[in-house]
């Protein structure tokens, strides 16, 4: 969720392991890596139909209302630069949960190619960037909603996406769902790959 310098991506993250949700200690687990195909994918599912629960979009919603009022308190400076979306030339990058994933994937009439990730990747960018500016501002991803250039806001920003990170993660734990925190596109591709997988099955 934290956009910033990136996180270590080499431990395994389950909802029986009892790991520690900062920043720095946090576990993460590189899409693709460590589960089989088959695994992964059954986790994504597990994602897409969790997203579709009214309580995830409660805490979801409630987390937004949270930024809004940290914002509002703190009036960091944003000066539409595009830094946000542009990862690799600014030296930053965002992870989430596969929760948080399904959830903003379900709050848009459509998902990302698996190709049109690629090609954010190659470019260094999100693949939701449009002409400079976010194509999916409404919907964002909480770490878009908590991160600002304005070097004033680091410590609040991380503050808060901690207490988000924890509330994230508990409520994996309270819908027996396995808990996933990774780097936005890789994300992005694994969803998009499991779809594409869908469909063609269905032909």
């Amino acid at each position: 969720m934290v956009k910033g310098a990136r996180a270590n991506d080499d431990a395994s993250v389950s909802n029986s392991e009892n790991k520690n949700a900062s920043s720095h200690s946090h576990s993460e687990k590189s899409a693709g890596f460590g589960n089989s195909a088959v695994e992964l994918s059954q986790h994504i599912q597990a994602w897409r139909t969790a997203a579709r629960n009214p309580r995830v979009g409660a805490l979801m919603r409630e987390l937004e209302l949270e930024a809004q009022e940290q914002l509002r308190v703190h009036r960091p400076v944003c000066l539409a630069s595009g830094k946000c979306c542009n990862f690799e030339q600014h030296g930053h990058s965002m992870w989430l949960t596969g929760l948080e994933v399904a959830w903003t994937l379900s709050q848009l009439p459509s998902a990302p190619t698996s190709s049109e990730v690629t090609a954010s990747v190659r470019q260094g960018n999100c693949p939701f960037l449009a002409q400079g500016m976010c194509g999916i501002h409404q919907a964002r991803p909480l770490g878009c909603r908590a991160y600002f250039c304005d070097q004033a806001g680091h410590g609040w920003q991380e503050a808060m996406t901690e207490s988000w990170l924890g509330r994230i993660r508990s409520l994996h734990t309270d819908l027996e769902i396995a808990y996933r925190y990774d780097e936005w596109r890789r994300l992005l591709g694994a969803f998009s790959a499991q779809e594409q997988e869908i469909s063609v099955g269905a032909r």
